[in-house]
């Protein structure tokens, strides 16, 4: 659910809510467990980093990333953006990032790295020049999984 629903549709724009048949029948809640940490984690990375209200899904940036396919459908990276502000970016897979066309944002920009199976940023960041394409670079671990990137304009 968190590469084919959760991110695809947050980043979208959209707004999500899971009801399944049988969790209308059941008595133990535990095996959705996943599904709501992961969701959490998504409503926790737009809720604290993301003017979300101002954003528009902007996935047209971003090229040559990998792709994922689901159960039921196909997986393309993301990005929902405030254009020359902030951007974030989802990847189903982190094995080949991506190009993000910053060529209409000159400027100095912030990348960090969010680990949707975590909730938790990676401490590591990077600092560089808008107005050109630009690429993602490699995940800090785990490059067979899904990643979040949130790139911002720097303030100073």
């Amino acid at each position: 659910h968190r590469r084919e629903y959760t991110w695809p549709i947050y980043l979208s724009g959209g707004q999500l809510e899971y009801i399944l048949a049988e969790l209308i029948k059941t008595d133990d809640f535990r095996k959705y467990e996943p599904i709501w940490k992961y969701t959490w984690f998504a409503r926790k990375f737009l809720e604290e980093n993301l003017p979300f209200w101002e954003m528009e899904p902007m996935d047209e940036l971003l090229t040559g990333a990998a792709e994922y396919q689901g159960k039921n459908n196909l997986v393309r990276g993301q990005v929902f953006a405030t254009p020359g502000q902030r951007y974030a970016i989802y990847l189903p897979v982190g094995e080949r990032t991506g190009t993000l066309d910053l060529s209409a944002a000159p400027g100095k920009f912030r990348q960090r790295w969010y680990d949707p199976r975590t909730g938790e940023f990676s401490p590591a960041t990077r600092t560089f020049d808008g107005g050109q394409p630009v690429a993602l670079g490699s995940p800090p671990g785990q490059p067979a999984e899904d990643w979040a990137i949130l790139i911002s304009r720097e303030t100073r």
